[in-house]
């Protein structure tokens, strides 16, 4: 491959995006785009308005195309961190090296600065509050990420009476309508949006395995501290749609 004519292409598809939205080549130029950016292991969630539901409230948003992690992040994509970085590792690791057996499962015991450092080593970021709700359930009105009423058999969540964490693609049945897996129970996910008006806690979405079905919602809000970390803590990222430099 001519990688100069490949990255010259990639500059005039992005000019075409950036300076021609109402020509009849944007939609295709779009697609192109999204299709030869889109990183591994993500999906693509378009922008636009999108009416966050925090609870029992309601906010308007306006939200930039984006990418985001397909699963949480597993015990083994952040041992690849500890290890290129000597970061601590989590408190339950032994001699920084994850309990057996869960390489695929959520990583755990990760606050919002843990999950932060490990996003920008990885050229990524945390999603805010409503990019991680468009991502669970589109558009729609749905209480869990494949609809209205709860199934026992698509969320790991206290209900299932499993007790652990469960591998990130265990529950394909329980995926988002962005095919997000565990966008409901196995770990609360942490979000870069502030809880209230305080700007004391961090946001945290989805539920975990030790969490009841009602505390599972698309919408349901939890909340810690930034330094907190828990055996119920976990995380996914995202990624701008943008130009690269």
């Amino acid at each position: 491959m001519d990688h100069g004519k490949h990255r010259e292409g990639l500059l005039r598809f992005w000019e075409i995006h950036d300076k021609y939205p109402s020509t009849r080549w944007y939609n295709q130029v779009f697609e192109e785009l999204v299709a030869r950016e889109q990183p591994e292991d993500m999906v693509f969630v378009d922008g636009g308005d999108f009416l966050l539901r925090q609870g029992k409230q309601e906010k308007e948003e306006k939200i930039l195309p984006y990418y985001l992690d397909i699963t949480p992040v597993t015990n083994a994509q952040y041992l690849e961190f500890v290890e290129a970085t000597n970061y601590p590792s989590p408190k339950h690791w032994h001699k920084n090296i994850y309990p057996i057996g869960k390489g695929n499962h959520p990583v755990t015991w990760i606050s919002l600065e843990d999950a932060a450092n490990y996003a920008s080593w990885r050229g990524k970021r945390l999603p805010l509050e409503a990019e991680w709700e468009k991502a669970a359930r589109g558009n729609q009105d749905f209480l869990w990420p494949w609809g209205g009423e709860f199934q026992t058999r698509y969320s790991n969540c206290r209900d299932a009476n499993i007790g652990d964490t469960t591998p990130v693609k265990k529950f394909a049945n329980g995926k988002s309508v962005y095919n997000c897996y565990d966008m409901s129970g196995n770990v609360w996910e942490w979000v870069n949006s502030w809880f209230d008006e305080t700007r004391t806690h961090k946001v945290l979405r989805g539920g975990s395995w030790y969490t009841f079905a009602d505390f599972t919602t698309t919408t349901y809000r939890y909340f810690d501290y930034p330094t907190s970390a828990s055996g119920l803590y976990g995380f996914r990222c995202a990624k701008n749609f943008e130009r690269k430099s």
